[in-house]
């Protein structure tokens, strides 16, 4: 994201065309490692502190604080926001598919390996990992944890 950052730094580039990259280039390298496991808080909010940098100032670095808070800046248009991503409830929701592929069977092989290596016949929703397991596996467990309280038809 920074070497991206730093090819972009060297133009003139306005509020709006940043914020263009920020929600299509930077938000998408994002969600592509989002979609396979749960990124710590701290790197999220790493994440975040690059974006909102960039965002406001144009560079990597700086000090200067935003003119609006990041939360309101995350919210949809509709709601007064720039549409960016919360980072933070977009792994929840990505990692949330993969639970929701383990709980459908669904056919692919990734599903299927799983349920052959960790669950062995067990209850999905009832089964909690070892400590034994993988972090990624770990993590994606935990996840499930706070996606239990959904109304599972729903989804």
């Amino acid at each position: 994201m920074t070497a991206r950052i730093r090819s972009w730094q060297t133009r003139n580039i306005s509020f709006a065309g940043r914020l263009q990259l920020v929600n299509a280039v930077l938000m998408s390298i994002c969600t592509f490692w989002m979609q396979i496991f749960i990124l710590p808080k701290s790197v999220i909010q790493e994440i975040n502190k690059i974006c909102r940098r960039f965002l406001w100032e144009g560079k990597i670095h700086g000090s200067k604080p935003g003119y609006v808070s990041w939360d309101k800046v995350c919210k949809t248009k509709s709601k007064g926001g720039l549409g960016l991503k919360n980072l933070q409830l977009w792994n929840t929701i990505a990692v949330g598919k993969l639970i929701w592929q383990i709980d459908e069977n669904k056919d692919s092989l990734w599903v299927k390996w799983v349920h052959s290596v960790y669950i062995k016949h067990q209850d999905w929703w009832n089964y909690r990992p070892s400590r034994l397991a993988s972090w990624i596996w770990r993590s994606i467990c935990s996840v499930k944890k706070d996606l239990e309280d959904w109304n599972r038809e729903s989804w």
